[in-house]
Parts: C-alpha cells; sequence; structure tokens
C-alpha cells in the first residue's frame, strides 16, 4: 500500500502542469510611468486578481478605457518562481503655465514657467522657464523621455542660459557685485531597474 501511494503521488506530480504551479503563486506586479495613480489603483483599474487569470490585451483595454493614461503596456513574464506582470503608463497631464514674479533688495524678477507632458502619446516631457528682470536675465530648456522608444532607458537634456547681476553679502551688507554670464548643456541618461529605483 505504501508503494502505490508513493506511485499515486508521483504520478499526480508529473501530471500536474508547470502554468498551474505559476499560477497558484501571486503574480509580482511592477508598474512604471505612474505619478498620480498609485501602483495599487492601477493593478485594480487592470484587473488583477490573485484568483482569476486575466489576458495582457484585457489589462491593456481596461487601463485605456479610463481616459486616465494617453500610453499603456503591459507585459508578463512567467518562470518556476512565479508570474511577473510589468505594466508602463503615460498618465496624461498635458500642460502647465505658472507664472511668477518676485521683489527684494531693489530689484524685481519676472517669469513664466511652462511644460508639456505626454509628446505625441508617448513619455517625453518638454519643460521651459524664461525670466527677466533688473540686471537679470534667465532662461532653461528641459527635455525627458521616461521610456525611450519603448524601453527602460532615460534619455534627455538640459540647456541653461543665465546673465544676471548678484549679490555677495557678508552678513547683511552687499559686499561685492559680479556679473554671472553663462550657458550650459547637460545630458540625462538612466535606466529604471526597478519602478522606485532609478540609475542615472
Amino acid at each position: 500500500p505504501l508503494l502505490i501511494s508513493l506511485l499515486a503521488a508521483c504520478a499526480v506530480a508529473v501530471a500536474t502542469p508547470a502554468a498551474a504551479v505559476w499560477a497558484a503563486a501571486s503574480p509580482e506586479v511592477l508598474v512604471y510611468g505612474n505619478r498620480v495613480y498609485d501602483t495599487d489603483t492601477i493593478t485594480k483599474i487592470a484587473g488583477i486578481d490573485y484568483h482569476k487569470p486575466i489576458g495582457e490585451t484585457e489589462m491593456k483595454r481596461r487601463l485605456e478605457t479610463t481616459g486616465y493614461f494617453s500610453s499603456v503596456r503591459v507585459s508578463r513574464e512567467a518562470n518556476p518562481q512565479g508570474e511577473r506582470i510589468t505594466i508602463v503608463v503615460q498618465e496624461k497631464n498635458p500642460w502647465f503655465v505658472l507664472p511668477y514674479f518676485s521683489t527684494g533688495s531693489g530689484r524685481r524678477t519676472f517669469g513664466v514657467a511652462g511644460g508639456i507632458t505626454g509628446i505625441g502619446g508617448n513619455s517625453a516631457s518638454l519643460f521651459a522657464r524664461a525670466q527677466t528682470g533688473t540686471d537679470n536675465l534667465v532662461g532653461s530648456l528641459m527635455y525627458r523621455d521616461d521610456f525611450f522608444r519603448d524601453s527602460f532607458w532615460i534619455l534627455g537634456f538640459t540647456v541653461d542660459y543665465e546673465r544676471a547681476l548678484h549679490d555677495i553679502y557678508r552678513g547683511r551688507t552687499v559686499e561685492q557685485r559680479t556679473y554671472n554670464r553663462t550657458v550650459n548643456f547637460t545630458q540625462h541618461l538612466g535606466y529604471h531597474l526597478r519602478p522606485n529605483l532609478i540609475v542615472q
């Protein structure tokens, strides 16, 4: 009887598909690109249920029909340790314009900052700032693609221009005034190792 029981147990183990073993384990869900909506919210919207299987196409459809995202990518990977579902979204935050004004030390400064995200329905963003005033002219332009060509690479650049008079203080007294004239170019390169871990 003991030998028969052992043989029966082996037969059940062999007959159990690997996919069923993976389905029994809770999948690991990784969400990239979300800033407004947290990972739990996106997981629920996608319809990921740890007891009911759902396809990639259906998860993508559910996320797209909310109108919250300009682009959605879903992929899944199964392995003996469990299943991994990766979701990459671009939230809809079309554009913003922010004027500002400051005064002090006998100087006035006027400026405006603005930006647009989701350029072309992708994960690229463009930000600009211009500032002028008494002995003050500053401008900057930044472009950044958080998922360059639908990969996990980050690519971008920043251009800064400044022609401004700076006060050098000793205590509360202006000891020296100097003009600063600079043009800087900075390139951004990074990689998403995890949703909350970026190397750049």
